[in-house]
């Protein structure tokens, strides 16, 4: 028997209108029958062949519960990698207003992957911003982010670089969710960026490209190897000067990062945007190298240059990158 999806969303779900928004955006392309089958196959069976896509959006909205969606979420690469691309749509309950017993939160700055988020926050004893990342409710029991933050923790820790974001401090919070204090970064992640300024000068341009790399030669000293190196995870600061010349470039989110010559396992649905990754993260068993963040970085020097994905170049208009993401998971 199915259930209803009610509009009295539990505490650990998205609501129900930002549900909607998702499936239509982030499922949209030639592969969402294929999808829903897969995933929801008592539904997609009620799906006509002749009927409109609109019709399966419905009826998902009415027949999947909250807990259901959470639980894909949880555990399937490919909602996983959905949720990394389009899971600013989504909108959570924005929980307890004081975190930690010490902060006050102000603002929810962003999405941090399917199982985490980002808060601008005020320490009550003396008023500074800082800004926090949290596990989300429903991902409290699952080792996987409380790993992530570990590893990212550890690895600012132990580099101390100013081309890495700081880490301050980690606890747990009153449902023992795990959160990390960071340094409060006032600008935007290098792809908002982009999108703003599509062609740089060569100069900033250039500038860009080599914090990033003196980031990354700084982690690989440590044997460090990021492996998740996209423009979504480097940040730029706000720049005191008109120009660009004296901007400054932060890398963002080791969570995924590994030891040098340490053998990859995990999800791949992670990564989010896989197109960033070279060709042998998706070979389970490989052993991590640094070169790995080399290829990354070329592929962000292209985007930087030509203010585009080097791929868009090289794959077909009418392929949508949901597509493209689909059948690397599938690789």
């Amino acid at each position: 028997m199915t259930r209803p999806y009610s509009a009295n969303i539990s505490e650990s779900g998205p609501t129900l209108a930002s549900l909607r928004t998702f499936l239509s955006q982030a499922l949209k392309g030639s592969d969402f029958e294929s999808f829903c089958l897969t995933h929801f196959p008592d539904v997609s069976r009620r799906f006509n062949n002749g009927s409109e896509r609109l019709i399966l959006e419905n009826l998902l909205l009415q027949h999947v519960s909250s807990a259901e969606i959470v639980q894909k979420i949880r555990s399937d690469q490919q909602w996983q990698s959905a949720i990394f691309r389009h899971g600013h749509l989504l909108r959570w309950p924005q929980g307890p207003e004081i975190v930690g017993e010490r902060f006050r939160r102000i603002r929810i700055i962003g999405e941090s992957g399917p199982d985490k988020r980002v808060l601008e926050v005020e320490e009550l004893s003396t008023g500074r911003r800082f800004a926090l990342k949290q596990v989300r409710p429903f991902a409290v029991e699952d080792e996987q982010p409380k790993r992530e933050l570990a590893t990212a923790a550890r690895i600012t820790q132990e580099i101390q670089s100013r081309h890495l974001a700081a880490i301050l401090d980690h606890d747990l919070d009153s449902q023992d969710a795990p959160w990390v204090l960071m340094e409060l970064l006032r600008g935007q992640n290098l792809a908002d960026f982009m999108n703003q300024h599509p062609k740089l000068a060569l100069s900033e341009a250039y500038e860009i490209i080599t914090q990033v790399a003196l980031g990354l030669a700084e982690a690989h000293r440590k044997r460090w190897v990021h492996r998740n190196l996209k423009p979504h995870n480097i940040f730029v600061l706000e720049s005191p000067g008109s120009g660009g010349d004296d901007r400054q470039i932060k890398l963002l989110d080791f969570g995924l990062a590994r030891q040098s010559c340490e053998l990859q396992s995990g999800n791949l649905g992670r990564f989010g945007h896989l197109s960033w990754l070279a060709p042998e993260q998706f070979t389970e068993g490989t052993a991590v190298h640094p070169q790995m963040d080399v290829w990354s970085l070329g592929l962000v020097a292209y985007f930087v240059l030509c203010g585009k994905h080097y791929f868009d170049s090289a794959i077909r208009e009418d392929v949508p990158w949901s597509e493209l993401n689909a059948v690397l998971l599938r690789m």
